[in-house]
């Protein structure tokens, strides 16, 4: 018999919230729905939240990162470092390789890519043999006609404009190539929106319009070693 063991992994909770306050005078005398509106965006504040949350622990990884442009740390990007093929290539290749079994791909095909749309016009953009517009030319004329990248070296892409950079010598943007069970994540309390529009000891007038909400969750990494990537991160300048 041999030994067996696990690792656990804890997190959190960690609470987040915002508060907005609308005065009466607005809310009577206005031509739009504020409290429709301001509650909206205080859902949209809270979704903002969650994502920069997970973005913080899934990008905060030591391994697994590829530099554009064949540079070797953050700080010597420069305005030319862009994304390409390569990069791509590279990472799939860590998470294929990862503890000589490799980290599976979601529903055993692709790898998940996030990358944020300057990033990813930026590779369409690339004419170097072998690139976007070659492989969408006889394998996905619809997602070339689109301007998406959708399915490409191993990796399923999806846009997102939110996605955080980082500010060095030059704008610094990640590109997160994701295995399957790479991180966990989870609400300890469920994104609560709330609206109090009576008088209390805080509003004792009831001058305005309490519009708030909070959330608490926790996330983790799982495995962060070299020779053990679940994540691989994709840093790159952008063009203008």
């Amino acid at each position: 018999s041999v030994t067996w063991g696990a690792t656990s992994y804890g997190s959190g909770p960690f609470q987040f919230g915002i508060l907005i306050q609308v005065s009466d005078l607005l809310v009577h005398n206005s031509a739009i729905e504020v409290i429709d509106d301001a509650t909206r965006q205080v859902r949209n504040a809270l979704a903002r939240l969650v994502d920069t949350v997970l973005q913080t622990v899934v990008n905060g990884g030591t391994n697994g990162v590829i530099y554009a442009g064949g540079k070797t740390s953050r700080t010597t990007l420069a305005a030319g470092d862009l994304m390409t093929k390569a990069e791509v290539i590279k990472a799939t290749k860590y998470l294929r390789s990862s503890n000589a079994a490799g980290a599976r791909p979601f529903s055993g095909a692709y790898y998940a890519g996030i990358m944020h749309p300057q990033v990813s016009g930026d590779l369409m953009n690339n004419t170097n043999s072998g690139g976007f517009s070659d492989v969408g030319r006889y394998t996905d004329v619809d997602g070339l006609r689109e301007g998406r990248v959708g399915d490409f070296y191993g990796v399923r892409f999806l846009d997102n404009p939110y996605q955080n950079y980082y500010n060095s010598t030059v704008p610094v943007f990640p590109t997160t190539i994701l295995s399957e069970d790479a991180f966990g994540w989870g609400y300890f309390q469920e994104p609560t929106a709330m609206i109090v529009n009576t008088a209390d000891s805080n509003n004792p007038l009831n001058l305005y319009t309490s519009i708030s909400g909070k959330v608490t969750l926790g996330a983790t990494r799982f495995e962060d070693q070299a020779g053990y990537i679940r994540i691989a991160r994709i840093e790159s300048a952008i063009s203008n």
